[in-house]
């Protein structure tokens, strides 16, 4: 009985692949491997982005918060409040700001603006948000814009 080969490469019968074949197999592979480790880093640095963004969120709504407090404890009466600071949350230092004026005396409206800063690498980021406080009969009211 006769055995039969799946395969007759080039060298006389020989199974298996010249060292060509196996090089252009390794470059492939290894480009597809630097383009998943790539879009992973990619990634990463998205995913903290959004992090450190979420967290800024935070601190701004906080100081809104805190505005209105500071506003209601004065009895409704209007102090022009500046404010700045530093909180670390997760090993990232952000810097904010608190600026407390008079929208329309008229109407007992304030605008409360806050800001908030840090680095991401090489680059600055800043997120801001405004709300507005209005006196209703020695009660506050607070809007976030």
């Amino acid at each position: 009985m006769k055995k039969e080969r799946f395969y007759e490469g080039r060298r006389g019968g020989k199974k298996g692949f010249t060292l060509i074949e196996v090089m252009i197999a390794v470059v492939i592979l290894s480009v597809g491997i630097i383009v998943i480790y790539e879009s992973f880093l990619i990634s990463l640095d998205t995913l903290k982005l959004f992090f450190n963004r979420l967290n800024a969120n935070l601190i701004l709504t906080e100081k809104l918060w805190q505005t209105q407090d500071l506003y209601e404890q004065a009895g409704g009466v209007f102090l022009p409040l500046r404010s700045e600071g530093k909180i670390t949350m997760a090993n990232k230092v952000f810097d904010w700001q608190v600026d407390l004026s008079v929208w329309d005396s008229r109407q007992d409206l304030f605008i409360a603006r806050t800001q908030v800063s840090w680095m991401e690498g090489y680059n600055s980021r800043i997120l801001s948000k405004s709300g507005g406080i209005k006196r209703y009969f020695n009660n506050s009211y607070v809007e976030i814009k």
